[in-house]
C-alpha cells in the first residue's frame, strides 16, 4: 500500500473521530487527546504511519491537544535477544 493510501487512511480516521465527538455533543472546535500503542509509524508502514497517521491528520487540522504513545520500542521488537536456540 502506497504512502498516499496510508495518508488517506489517516485523514479518514481523523474525520471519523471528529464526527463521533460531534455526534456526542462535543463542539467541532474541541481538541482531541489520542492514545496510540505499539509501532504505528514509518517502521510499520510506508512513511506516514497508520494510527500515527490519524494523530498527524488531527494535528494538521489543529484538533490535537496531546498524543500519548504508550510503547516506543523499535529496538528488540519481539523475542530477539530473549530466547535461546537449543
Amino acid at each position: 500500500m502506497g504512502s498516499l493510501h496510508i495518508q488517506a487512511m489517516g485523514n479518514f480516521g481523523a474525520t471519523a473521530i471528529l464526527a463521533e465527538l460531534a455526534a456526542r455533543g462535543r463542539p467541532g472546535g474541541g481538541r482531541v487527546r489520542a492514545l496510540t500503542h505499539c509501532n504505528t509509524g514509518s517502521l510499520a508502514t510506508a512513511a506516514y504511519g497508520t494510527a500515527l497517521g490519524v494523530v498527524r491528520a488531527l494535528a494538521q487540522r489543529g484538533a490535537l491537544e496531546r498524543a500519548f504513545c504508550t510503547e516506543t520500542r523499535p529496538y528488540n521488537q519481539g523475542a530477539a535477544g530473549r530466547s535461546k536456540v537449543v
